[in-house]
C-alpha cells in the first residue's frame, strides 16, 4: 500500500456513505445495489450471507453454543480442516485478526533468535501493526505510515525490492547476522510471474542457508490459490505461515501455522510465549469458519470456477485496452485481479507507483464513474469476483470498466506538428 492510496481510504473512511447491508455479489448503500469487487477485503468467498454461512449462525445458536475464554472443540475441528489446505502445519496458533496474528509471528521469531532486524518485501501489507506500519522511499529507507510509531520499530525495519534478487541479496548480506527475520506477501499486488516465483525460491534458499526465519503472510492468498495457498503450488516451505480472511467464513480472525523445525525449536529451548487472548480461537469465529471451509474443501470445482471467470476478466479487458491503446493492463494471480494503470512492464509495488504516479486523479475519477454505474472498485485495488456473480453480470462488469478506462486513460496520438 501507498501513501496516497491510504490518504484517499482515510478521505473514503471519513466519507457518510455508510454501507447498510449485502447479499451474494451486491452491497447496498442508502438503499442502492452495486456490485461489490471487494467483498470485504477478500473474506466472503462463497459471497455475502451464503446460505452455508447463515446455516451456521443458526445451528451455533441451537446448539447453545458459547464463547469459552479457553480452548474449545470447534477451534480443534478447524485446526484439523486447516491442515487438508496446508499440511505443513506442524501448529496453529489462533489470534483475533490477520494484524495479531503478524505481532504474535513476529514475537516467535524474537524468542528464537532474538536478532533486532525485521526484513519486510517492498509491496507487502501487513496490516495495522507498529513494526510493519512503514513504506520505502526512493531509497528504501522506511517513512512512517502512521503518527505515534516508534523510533525503535523504524531503525529494526529493513526493506528489500520484490522481485530483485540481486539488490535484496547485497541488503540481506550487509544485514545477515542482526536479522530477525524476512517477512513477505507471496503474491504482491497481483503481479505473478515467473520472475516473482524464481524471487520467493531465493528468499527460502537464503533463509536455509543462513538460518533466517521465512514468513509468508498468506492472509489473502491462503484458501484463495490453486493448491490451497502459494507455498503449496511453488512448494516452498516457510517457517512460520499467516492465514486469514476466508478463514473465518466472514467472521473476524487470524491465525498462524507454524512449520515442525520452528515448534522443535521452541519446544527443546523451553521457551515461554504468550499467545492468549480473550477471543482468540473463539468458538463462534472456529464453528463458522469450520462449516464454511469443509464446504470449500468439499467442493473444490468452486475455485476452478471462479478462476475461469477471472481468466475471462482478464483477457476480455486486456484485449479491449489493447485495441483501444490505452494506458492500463489486468493482472491476474488465479482468482485475484488487479487493474495496473500503466502500460508499463512492472514487477513490483514500487515500479508499479512510479509509473502510475501521474494518473492518480484519473484513477479516482474511474471510481467514481464505476459506483455511477453501480459497481463498486476496492479500495486496495484488488478486484475480487464472488462466486454468485453470472454470465450476464460479469459481462456488465466488463463493458462499464472498458468504458471507464477508455473515458480516462486512452492515449492520445500525438500530433505530427
Amino acid at each position: 500500500m501507498n501513501v496516497k492510496n491510504l490518504i484517499l481510504n482515510e478521505k473514503y473512511n471519513n466519507s457518510k456513505n455508510f454501507f447498510e447491508k449485502a447479499k451474494a455479489n451486491q452491497i447496498f448503500l442508502k438503499n442502492k445495489k452495486l456490485i461489490d469487487l471487494s467483498l470485504c477485503s477478500g473474506v466472503v468467498f462463497l459471497g455475502h450471507n451464503h446460505s452455508v454461512f447463515k446455516k451456521s449462525i443458526r445451528n451455533y445458536v441451537k446448539k447453545n453454543i458459547s464463547i469459552f475464554s479457553g480452548p474449545n472443540i470447534h477451534a480443534v475441528k478447524l485446526s484439523k480442516t486447516i491442515k487438508y489446505f496446508f499440511p505443513n502445519f506442524e501448529k496453529i496458533i489462533f489470534c483475533n485478526s490477520g494484524s495479531e496474528s503478524v505481532i504474535k509471528a513476529l514475537r516467535i521469531s524474537r524468542a528464537i533468535n532474538n536478532h533486532p532486524l525485521i526484513i519486510s518485501v517492498t509491496g507487502s501489507w501487513h496490516g495495522s501493526v507498529d513494526q510493519t506500519l512503514f513504506y520505502p522511499n526512493k531509497s528504501l529507507l522506511p517513512k512512517p505510515l502512521s503518527a505515534g510509531l516508534k523510533l525503535f520499530d523504524k531503525k529494526n525495519l529493513i526493506f528489500i525490492p520484490y522481485n530483485d534478487k540481486d539488490k535484496s541479496k547485497k541488503i540481506l548480506d550487509k544485514y545477515r547476522k542482526k536479522i530477525n527475520c524476512i517477512i513477505v506477501e507471496p503474491i504482491i499486488a497481483s503481479l505473478p510471474s515467473k520472475k516473482s516465483f524464481s524471487y520467493l525460491k531465493f528468499l527460502e534458499n537464503y533463509c536455509k542457508k543462513n538460518n533466517i526465519i521465512l514468513i509468508f503472510d498468506e492472509i489473502i492468498t491462503g484458501f484463495r490459490s490453486k493448491k490451497g495457498s502459494v507455498q503449496n503450488q511453488l512448494k516452498i516451505k516457510p517457517d512460520i505461515t499467516l492465514i486469514g480472511k476466508i478463514l473465518g467464513g466472514g467472521l473476524p480472525i487470524g491465525a498462524i501455522g507454524i512449520s515442525k523445525k520452528i515448534y522443535r525449536k521452541i519446544k527443546k529451548s523451553r521457551l515461554k510465549i504468550f499467545f492468549g487472548g480473550t477471543f482468540s480461537g473463539n468458538t463462534l469465529s472456529t464453528y463458522i469458519g469450520n462449516d464454511v471451509l469443509t464446504f470449500i474443501k468439499n467442493n473444490n470445482t468452486l475455485l476452478d470456477k471462479l478462476i475461469k471467470n477471472c481468466k475471462i476478466f482478464e483477457k476480455k479487458v486486456n484485449t479491449f485496452i489493447s485495441k483501444e491503446n490505452i494506458d492500463a493492463k489486468v493482472f491476474r494471480f488465479d482468482c485475484m485481479l488487479r487493474i495496473i494503470f500503466s502500460k508499463e512492464k512492472v514487477y513490483n509495488s514500487i515500479q508499479r507507483d512510479f509509473f502510475e504516479k501521474k494518473n492518480y486523479q484519473l484513477k479516482s475519477k474511474f471510481e467514481k464513474f464505476l459506483l455511477k454505474k453501480n459497481i463498486y472498485y476496492p479500495p486496495n485495488g484488488i478486484i475480487l469476483l464472488s462466486l454468485t456473480t453470472n454470465s450476464k453480470e460479469i459481462t456488465y462488469l466488463i463493458k462499464n470498466i472498458c468504458l471507464g478506462l477508455k473515458k480516462y486513460f486512452k492515449i492520445k496520438k500525438q500530433s505530427l506538428n
